[in-house]
């Protein structure tokens, strides 16, 4: 759950899989706008399965905008996000960085509020997960 950077291949698997779309339901344009008919074309499109990678990349609740640090921690489950959206630390970090850093960085930090996006908050489902992987 992060913002990532698309890699060329990338790119280039979303851009044919929207193509296929396109042709697959003889329309014009797509958009990944969550529109009930985009859904169902992008569900029954042949080369949905191949993009599924590059898919995952383009929905704006699989995103957090996370400084170089926090998504770090992130990542490797040190830190996460309850259903308010509020900083979780991590047993880890809890048990093992006690210096300045750590208590600045994350524990003094802990049950702070992110800041939302106006749109597109980040989706509930996929910050449970993620939470069920890491040790409180």
């Amino acid at each position: 759950m992060k913002l990532r950077r698309f890699t060329d291949a990338g790119v280039a698997k979303t851009r044919a899989f929207l193509a296929a779309v396109k042709e697959t339901n003889n329309v014009d344009s797509v958009t990944l706008d969550g529109q009930p008919f985009t859904r169902a074309a992008l569900l029954s499109s042949p080369a949905y399965s191949e993009a599924i990678p590059a898919l995952a990349d383009l929905n704006p609740e699989n995103g957090l905008c996370l400084s170089a640090t926090y998504d770090a921690a992130f990542d490797r489950h040190l830190i996460s996000f309850d259903e308010h959206y509020r900083l979780v630390v991590s047993k880890e970090i809890k048990d093992h960085y006690t210096d300045a850093a750590a208590r600045s960085y994350f524990l003094d930090r802990e049950g702070q509020t992110m800041s939302l996006p106006v749109k597109f908050l980040p989706s509930q489902l996929l910050l449970e997960k993620h939470r069920e992987l890491m040790e409180v």
